[in-house]
């Protein structure tokens, strides 16, 4: 678990050091925002005195809100963002409670400038992600799992300082003495409001 850790620390003063060199240029704008998401997770098989286990995949739909973003421009094209997300997830009568924090780089496509040089309202902003997250699960007991992610997606203005953001991920969490690894494809749909 501590060689985990390490590595998603390690991911995050990665992605700091990497982009907060350009602070000098930062817009200083922030953005807010929160997502509705889709979720596909594949579990790693599970080795059994009886063969191989395969766990069901898991779709989840988590709406209205999955996470909670603040995104801080660290460039014109750069953003760090810190993301928040809580749920409570209840089957057969049993419930569990999933507490999400992560953090992302994000970079954008066209710059700031260029979409204030066109039409605000067919402007497409595209961008890349990468990011890592620390999931805590708690039920009867508590567990930590830590993934990675990487993401595609497209800022689409909706008004002077309002935004509707697409964007797809693939991530990989980790498996943990007590949560089984997975692969995770998924998808967000969230609304983004710029500080200016």
């Amino acid at each position: 678990m501590r060689s985990i850790l390490a590595s998603f620390l390690t991911l995050v003063v990665a992605i700091l050091v990497g982009v907060c060199p350009a602070r000098a240029q930062g817009s200083g704008s922030v953005e807010l925002g929160l997502d509705a998401g889709f979720t596909l997770t594949m579990f790693d098989n599970v080795e059994t005195f009886f063969g191989d286990y395969s766990p069901d995949d898991l779709i989840s739909f988590v709406l209205p809100v999955q996470s909670f973003r603040v995104g801080v421009y660290v460039s014109d094209r750069a953003q760090i963002e810190p993301s928040l997300g809580i749920q409570v997830v209840s089957q057969g009568g049993e419930s569990v409670r999933v507490i999400q924090l992560g953090v992302d780089a994000l970079f954008e496509l066209t710059s700031r400038e260029d979409f204030e040089l066109t039409s605000r309202e067919n402007a497409a902003v595209p961008f890349l992600s990468v990011g890592g997250q620390i999931v805590s699960l708690e039920a009867d007991g508590s567990a930590t799992q830590v993934s990675l992610r990487a993401g595609v997606g497209v800022k689409l203005p909706a008004g002077d300082r309002l935004a509707v953001r697409l964007q797809a991920l693939i991530g990989r969490a980790f498996e943990t003495d007590d949560v089984l690894g997975s692969f995770d494809i998924g998808g967000r749909v969230g609304f983004s409001f710029f500080t200016r």
